[in-house]
C-alpha cells in the first residue's frame, strides 16, 4: 500500500494537480461532470480535493449522496438528500431542482456504478434532463447547479451525450516518471539507501513503475536493491497476481496490449482520454498515458505476456537517462584535470582527433581540449607506462569507458556493473580533485 502522505504529496504534483482542477474548473462553471477512474483507484481522495477546491476558492456549498439500493427516482433522491421538501407521488423534474434555493451548488453523487442497468438508465435520463436545465438556466442570467459524477464504469457515458454543460473527465496519466523520481529520491533518503543504491531505485524502478505509484512502493517494499533482472521480472509477475491479471485472462487481451506495446497507437499527447477499445483495459489498470512514452502497456502485465525485452528497454531508458549526463559529466572533469596536469594533452588530442586541428586551444590555455573516453585511456596508458600512479585512473576511466559503450549499445547495466561505475566514479573524483 502507499502511504497516505505520499499519495496526498503525488496529489499535489503538476500532473496530478492538473487534472483534478480542471474538474473544479469546470463545475466551478456549472458544468456537471462524469469523472472516470481505474478499478483500483481511490475515488474518494481526488474527489474530496475537488470538493475542497471548490468550497474553498470558488465559495461553492456541497452535497455528497451515496446511493444505496432505492426505489425512489433521481430527482427525488437528489431533493431528500437535500432537504427538499417532496410530495408523495410527484416527480421531482431537473429544472425544478436546478431553480430550488435548498439545494447547493455542488452535488456529488457516489455509487451510480453500482446500480443496475435499468436503474442507471433512469440516471443517466435524469442527467441529460439536468445538462438541459442547466441550459436553461444560463440563458437566464443564472450559474447552474453542478453535478459531480466519480464513477469506474464507462455504461453511464454510452447512455449519456456530452454537451456544453455535461463533460466527462479521465483520470489516467495522473502522474509522471519525473514526478515518481522525486518521490523515490525521498523515501531513499528517508530510508538511509546509499547514492548508488539511490541510484538504481530512480533508474531502475521509477521507470518500470511508469505511471503507477503502487508498482513502485511494491517494488521498495518487495524487491532487494540490486537483484538480477530476472527476479525483477519474477517480483513483476507477484505485482501482477496481487492485482488480479492471471495469465490467462491477459493472454485473452494479448492482441490489444501487444499493438500498444508495438506504438501502433500514434503517442502524441497530450491525449485526456483513452481510446474507446482500450478503455476497458486501461481501467483494470493493464494500459496508461505515460507523460514521456505516450500509451504504454503496465510494466507488470508486461512481464506476465513474458516480454522481457520490452521490460530490457525500459530499464536502459532509465538507466541512460541518469547514467549518460553522469558520464559525460565525468569525461569533461578527467579532460580539464589532464589540461591542469599534462602540458601535451593538447597536442596529443590534435593527433587524435581532427576537429582540433587549426583550432586555437594549443596557443589559449583557457581553452580545454575534450576528447573521447578512447583517447582519454589511450593518453593514460602512456602516461601510466611512465608514472605508475596513474594505472589506477586509466582502470577507472577505462570501466566508465565501457559502461557508457554497454548503454550505447541499448544494453541495461546489471547490478554489478551498475555498481562499479559508481564506485569507479567516486574513485576517479577522489584522484582528480587532489
Amino acid at each position: 500500500m502507499i502511504p497516505s502522505d505520499q499519495i496526498n504529496n503525488l496529489m499535489h504534483f503538476p500532473e496530478a494537480k492538473r487534472k483534478w482542477q480542471g474538474v473544479a474548473e469546470d463545475l466551478r462553471r456549472g458544468r456537471s461532470v462524469i469523472w472516470m477512474f481505474q478499478d483500483k483507484f481511490d475515488m474518494d481522495l481526488v474527489c474530496n480535493m475537488v470538493i475542497d477546491e471548490c468550497e474553498r476558492y470558488y465559495g461553492m456549498s456541497n452535497k455528497v449522496i451515496s446511493l444505496e439500493d432505492t426505489d425512489l427516482l433521481p430527482g427525488t433522491v437528489i431533493a431528500q438528500s437535500c432537504g427538499k421538501k417532496t410530495l408523495p407521488g410527484k416527480v421531482e423534474q431537473a429544472e425544478e431542482l436546478m431553480d430550488c434555493e435548498d439545494l447547493p451548488d455542488l452535488i456529488v453523487i457516489t455509487g451510480l456504478d453500482k446500480l443496475s442497468s435499468n436503474d442507471l438508465t433512469l440516471w443517466a435520463g435524469f442527467i441529460r434532463d439536468w445538462a438541459q436545465a442547466a441550459k436553461t438556466a444560463d440563458a437566464k442570467g443564472k450559474l447552474p447547479k453542478a453535478l459531480l459524477i466519480p464513477s469506474r464504469s464507462t455504461e453511464l457515458l454510452q447512455k449519456v451525450q456530452e454537451d456544453i454543460f455535461l463533460t466527462s473527465h479521465w483520470f489516467w496519466g495522473w502522474t509522471s516518471g519525473g514526478e515518481l523520481q522525486l518521490v523515490a529520491r525521498s523515501i531513499s533518503r528517508e530510508r538511509g539507501l546509499s547514492y548508488k543504491e539511490s541510484l538504481w531505485v530512480e533508474t531502475v524502478f521509477v521507470e518500470l513503475a511508469g505511471t503507477d505509484p503502487m508498482l513502485l512502493f511494491w517494488l521498495l517494499n518487495q524487491s532487494e536493491i540490486g537483484m538480477p533482472r530476472m527476479k525483477i521480472f519474477s517480483s513483476l509477475r507477484q505485482f501482477a497476481e496481487k492485482q488480479g491479471w492471471e495469465k490467462s485472462w491477459v493472454d485473452k487481451h494479448k492482441d490489444a496490449l501487444t499493438s500498444v506495446s508495438a506504438g501502433y497507437y500514434y503517442n502524441n499527447g497530450p491525449v485526456e482520454a483513452p481510446p474507446t477499445e482500450l478503455r476497458s483495459l486501461w481501467q483494470a489498470g493493464l494500459v496508461d498515458w505515460h507523460v514521456e512514452e505516450g500509451l504504454a502497456v503496465h510494466s507488470a502485465v508486461l512481464a506476465v505476456m513474458g516480454d522481457e525485452d520490452k521490460l530490457d528497454h525500459r530499464i536502459w531508458r532509465g538507466q541512460a537517462r541518469i547514467l549518460f549526463p553522469i558520464l559525460d559529466s565525468k569525461r569533461h572533469e578527467v579532460c580539464h584535470y589532464l589540461q591542469r596536469g599534462f602540458k601535451d594533452w593538447p597536442a596529443f588530442c590534435s593527433k587524435y582527433n581532427q576537429s582540433y586541428h587549426n583550432s586555437s586551444f594549443v596557443e589559449e590555455k583557457s581553452v580545454t581540449p575534450i576528447a573521447e573516453f578512447n583517447e582519454i585511456v589511450k593518453f593514460l596508458k602512456e602516461q601510466s607506462q611512465k608514472f605508475g600512479r596513474y594505472r589506477n585512473l586509466k582502470r577507472q576511466i577505462n570501466n566508465l569507458r565501457k559502461a557508457r559503450n554497454t548503454l550505447a549499445h541499448y544494453v541495461p547495466l546489471e547490478w554489478e556493473h551498475f555498481s562499479l561505475i559508481i564506485d569507479e566514479m567516486e574513485r576517479m573524483y577522489e584522484f582528480i580533485a587532489v
